[in-house]
């Protein structure tokens, strides 16, 4: 199975986004999800900054593999850019 998310916004806002995709999936991409749903959060906030939020661009996707119904194998691309720029 496999899952995707491309969001564009500051950090406490993508976060939230995360949290809300996670409740529209199910099986095992729902699965995938939630065990990757941690590290991008962290990631996200490594990349906030306290003073000035800055406007980020969050693109991940994941995919795994199942055997035997367990995953033989899972992979995940993360990509966050900061866009410089302000949400108006």
């Amino acid at each position: 199975m496999s899952w995707s998310v491309i969001l564009i916004g500051n950090p406490d806002n993508i976060v939230k986004a995360l949290q809300q995709n996670s409740e529209k999936l199910n099986g095992t991409s729902k699965d995938e999800f939630d065990a990757a749903l941690p590290h991008l959060i962290g990631l996200v906030k490594e990349n906030s900054n306290k003073t000035q939020q800055p406007v980020l661009k969050l693109s991940a996707s994941g995919h795994g593999y199942l055997r035997d119904s367990e995953f033989d194998y899972k992979t995940c691309q993360v990509l966050i850019e900061d866009i410089g720029g302000l949400i108006v």
